[in-house]
């Protein structure tokens, strides 16, 4: 009677632990749950930053390429804009070799 009474007695107590250790034990399983899931949203939001950092070193890039391509445009322009300048005088003077000439064969 009395091993009854002790096996009893270490049922009740394992069942006692239980209910006592049982929603420490819940509650331990959805926390790893919950840390599980945030390391993967803190990855995905790490996966973003990056993304973000990488496009705009792009952007910076990209931009210090425009001010390059504007300056040479630039260039281009003004080496242009005297080659007018320098045609437009040339052709003058031209017109003005071409008109003397005519004039002088009229003359001759």
């Amino acid at each position: 009677e009395m091993e009854g009474g002790a096996a009893d007695m270490e049922t009740r107590l394992r069942n006692a632990i239980l209910r006592i250790m049982r929603p420490a034990l819940d509650q331990v399983s959805e926390l790893t749950s919950q840390l599980r899931d945030l390391a993967l949203h803190v990855a995905q939001h790490d996966y973003v930053i990056l993304e973000v950092e990488r496009s705009r070193e792009v952007i910076i890039q990209q931009g210090d390429f425009a001010k390059i391509l504007k300056e040479q445009c630039d260039q281009v322009g003004e080496h242009l804009r005297k080659l007018e300048r320098n045609n437009a005088g040339e052709l003058y003077d031209l017109r003005n070799v071409t008109a003397e000439t005519d004039q002088r064969i009229e003359k001759n």
